[in-house]
């Protein structure tokens, strides 16, 4: 795959050169191209379906793009030529991660140096990233990575363009200030909108027992990319235990992992065990986030979005110090910004399962505190802020 970026990139830069780019055309991309979801599937689903605008998703698998083009959607594999076509003509290129190197969210090769690079990102940074991020960015680079941050190569559009991006979705004036530091942008192009998907938090569909409480656990992203941490090792998971628990209080957990972790196989034998604790895979969780009446997760930026539900949260910050030695640096004290009881072990989520409306209301206050920090929008206008703030961007 690195010899093939390698080989369609000069070819294709030089016709990038001379390609008319077209205003009304947006390219859309995320989580590596290797996913459609996150703010990128929202903001493309709403431009599809509330502008003019002539959009496209460009993705690594090509089941998606089966998937996509039978619901009447414009996607296309990621080195097709009708892929890199579209992206040479688009003035406007999403993105949800940062992209500076050949598995980037999209062929950034095929950009003209005029398109306005736009990056959604993913969450709310608690986890310190991009050129403040002194742990996990600085990890070994790969071989087409070290070559293309070469003095002589930095003229191309798909190294140091893709690093500075020329506009950033922020939530609060707050995320603003990161997110200048982290892109190392200038704060006015960090435009509080609030994130598109979000949006679908304000239309609730319950679709569940409402006789039965529901929780979530969402741990963060952990070790290398397609790591499978044992994360019922790390958290003294105790099936039987947690089961009986929920049984007798009629309780459902569902364990979500971060899209770069990988259950193990004696995570999914055990959890396969219960009845009342599941293991779900999916894409994109957000259309049933609503549905859930606590969060539980230790460092994942989930729980800024779950503010706007305005429900009990349990932190569960397991492996602490290892955590912010070997994976991620914070940006604030954690104690500060979350807003709910911190757990220790399984046994201390769980009391404080048992007794969730005291949970709820010990912590009403604290949590509509950081939502007001951390959320300047509270509504289901994400999207169209968005749009309009890109807009601008290309006619400014």
């Amino acid at each position: 795959m690195q010899g093939l970026y390698l080989a369609c990139a000069l070819p294709v830069y030089l016709l990038v050169c001379i390609v008319p780019q077209r205003p009304e055309q947006w390219v859309f991309g995320a989580l590596r191209g290797n996913a459609y979801d996150g703010n990128a599937k929202y903001l493309f689903e709403y431009v599809n379906k509330q502008t003019d605008i002539k959009a496209a998703w460009i993705t690594r698998k090509s089941a998606l793009v089966k998937q996509m083009r039978a619901k009447g959607y414009r996607c296309f594999s990621f080195y097709s030529l009708r892929g890199l076509w579209f992206a040479m003509n688009s003035k406007v290129a999403v993105v949800t991660h940062m992209g500076n190197n050949w598995r980037g969210d999209l062929p950034f090769f095929a950009l003209n140096r005029k398109s306005r690079l736009v990056q959604l990102w993913h969450g709310i940074p608690l986890k310190k990233i991009g050129f403040d991020d002194s742990i996990y960015s600085q990890k070994k680079p790969d071989a087409v990575t070290r070559l293309l941050s070469l003095p002589t190569l930095k003229v191309f559009p798909f190294s140091q363009r893709i690093k500075y991006p020329d506009i950033v979705i922020a939530l609060s004036e707050e995320t603003r200030r990161l997110f200048s530091s982290a892109f190392r942008v200038d704060s006015k192009l960090v435009k509080i909108t609030g994130y598109p998907r979000n949006d679908v938090l304000f239309t609730p569909m319950r679709d569940c027992r409402m006789d039965v409480v529901k929780a979530i656990f969402m741990p963060t992203f952990r070790g290398e990319e397609g790591a499978a941490p044992d994360l019922l090792a790390q958290t003294n998971f105790d099936i039987d235990a947690i089961d009986k628990f929920c049984i007798d209080r009629q309780i459902e957990i569902d364990i979500k992992l971060h899209p770069f972790n990988f259950p193990t196989s004696e995570m999914l034998h055990e959890i396969a065990k219960s009845e009342f604790v599941r293991f779900i895979n999916v894409d994109d969780v957000y259309p049933q986030l609503s549905n859930y009446d606590v969060l539980i997760t230790d460092y994942s930026s989930v729980y800024f979005d779950f503010l706007l539900l305005d429900r009990p949260m349990i932190f569960f910050p397991f492996n602490h110090d290892d955590f912010v030695k070997r994976d991620r640096e914070l940006y604030f004290d954690y104690d500060e910004v979350t807003p709910g009881p911190k757990a220790n072990s399984w046994a201390e989520v769980l009391s404080f399962l048992a007794d969730l409306e005291k949970l709820e209301s010990d912590y009403r206050l604290v949590r509509q505190q950081i939502k007001q920090t951390f959320h300047e929008f509270q509504d289901a206008g994400s999207c169209q802020r968005v749009c309009s703030a890109i807009k601008d961007c290309v006619n400014g």
